[in-house]
């Protein structure tokens, strides 16, 4: 594998061009279907401005669910591409 030097990629190089996004007046509902395929929806305003007014996560979901106030919660599927699970080339910070 290449190695990357952190310090010489720019964010603009690696980050995503399309995140999946939702207005705040959509029903949590429609929310949940997208969070069956990602791990996080953008909430913006409205779709034109794409004004970023927060962020939902799978986790934000399940704690209001839990019985046991301190329960955590471990979901979804380990991604290939994980700082935690490998399959990235060697990372050095310069």
């Amino acid at each position: 594998m290449d190695e990357i030097e952190l310090g010489s990629v720019r964010v603009a190089e690696m980050m995503n061009r399309e995140p999946s996004v939702v207005e705040e007046t959509v029903v949590l509902r429609d929310v949940t279907q997208v969070l069956r395929s990602q791990s996080h929806v953008w909430v913006v305003k409205s779709q034109e401005s794409r004004e970023v007014v927060g962020i939902v996560t799978e986790r934000d979901f399940l704690d209001p669910l839990s019985r046991l106030p301190d329960m955590t919660y471990a979901t979804g599927v380990p991604r290939t591409k994980s700082l935690y699970h490998g399959d990235w080339p060697q990372l050095r910070i310069s």
